[in-house]
């Protein structure tokens, strides 16, 4: 199916296929984190995630402190979401056939990922832009990644502002990159 006809269980089962097709190729780490990005990259709405995340806080951000947001955001969930494949570990990945709906008009996939011994229920929930389905939200286990950090910027945004909040994620970016 082509992009813009793609349903989003269509998207989920690509990305892994593609994903699948990465960790066959045993590439060096560093190839391989480059790649996945690249593949969130082309279904995640990272702008989507970060005004869901904030909340009421995003209204009152000029859109110079979004965009910063955003971008700081990005590397992070890239960071964490790469770390989370082994390009040596073979997993398999079964998609439930219906996307349910939510009330906000999102599309929940559900899809159970195994790799040796462990599992995990991996949703994902999507919103169409354009006639595209984008991902907003990753949830593992029952526990939302956008819910998750919603609550972690709260504190930080609560104590220390936006300028804080900046702070924390440019940090564990750097972080990121010394590792």
């Amino acid at each position: 199916a082509s992009a813009a006809s793609a349903g989003p269980a269509d998207v989920v089962n690509e990305k892994y296929t593609t994903i699948k097709a990465l960790v066959a190729k045993k590439l060096d780490q560093t190839t391989f984190d480059k790649t996945v990005k690249a593949e969130l990259d082309s279904f995640v709405d990272y702008t989507e995630l970060s005004k869901r995340t904030l909340g009421d806080r995003w209204a009152g951000l000029k859109q110079k402190d979004r965009d910063r947001f955003v971008a700081g955001f990005r590397q992070m969930i890239q960071r964490s979401y790469v770390r989370k494949f082994n390009p040596d570990a073979q997993f398999t990945m079964e998609i439930t056939p219906a996307a349910a709906n939510a009330d906000d008009g999102s599309v929940i996939v559900a899809s159970t990922i195994r790799s040796g011994t462990s599992e995990a229920g991996v949703n994902y929930a999507f919103h169409q832009v354009k006639g595209r389905w984008w991902a907003f939200d990753v949830i593992i286990d029952d526990v939302s990644m956008m819910k998750n950090y919603r609550r972690q910027f709260a504190k930080i945004w609560d104590s220390e502002g936006f300028e804080g909040l900046m702070k924390e994620i440019d940090r564990k970016n750097a972080e990121s990159t010394s590792e």
